[in-house]
């Protein structure tokens, strides 16, 4: 069985001028405590994906992006240590 942990970073839109929290998904490799970057995970574009009454009224207003897939989205850390690097990157 596969298991995934999330990390989350705060960084600086260029496109829409604001800070936004994305998401790094790692996948743990094995019985390890190592965790192999999979993709980063965009906010603003996962609230355009859902129907209009399940958005966020504050993410709303940024309805597209002409940067996606940002560079930003990849500058996870390739592989983390879950009991170091768990919780968020700087």
């Amino acid at each position: 069985m596969q298991y995934y942990t999330s990390v989350r970073k705060t960084i600086h839109c260029q496109f829409w001028d604001i800070n936004l929290s994305i998401h790094g998904k790692y996948r743990i490799i094995g019985d390890s405590y190592e965790a192999k970057f999979m993709h980063g995970i965009c906010p603003i574009i996962e609230n355009n994906k859902l129907p209009e009454n399940q958005q966020n009224k504050d993410l709303a207003i940024y309805a597209f992006c002409q940067e996606y897939p940002c560079n930003k989205l990849n500058s996870f850390k390739p592989i983390i240590n879950i009991l170091k690097n768990g919780y968020s990157q700087a």
